[in-house]
């Protein structure tokens, strides 16, 4: 997560993103690590967002269009594909 200088209404935003290691590696004798990321990375979003709700700190949570659904491959060459989406979520937690 990293804190923005953006505002909304007030409030602060954060970003952040999440995704699964597959696997992780060192590749070489130089050590370099190597992740393998899964492919069906709107995975890891939807966890995120069931601990989100089940944390009972959102006020409100919604999906947004960040692309055009898509697949290909990331830098290093592992394969993805995804619905383009992103969530939003609008936090309320209190103590008690």
């Amino acid at each position: 997560m990293w804190h923005t200088e953006f505002r909304v209404s007030g409030s602060s935003v954060w970003l952040g993103t999440v995704h699964f290691d597959k696997e992780a590696k060192t590749k070489s004798r130089r050590g370099l690590l190597i992740r393998q990321v899964d492919p069906d990375i709107d995975k890891e979003r939807d966890a995120l967002r069931a601990v989100l709700v089940r944390s009972k700190c959102i006020a409100k949570i919604d999906d947004v269009a960040v692309t055009e659904p898509m697949a290909g491959k990331n830098a290093i060459g592992n394969p993805f594909f995804t619905d383009g989406k992103a969530i939003v979520a609008f936090l309320n937690c209190r103590e008690g």
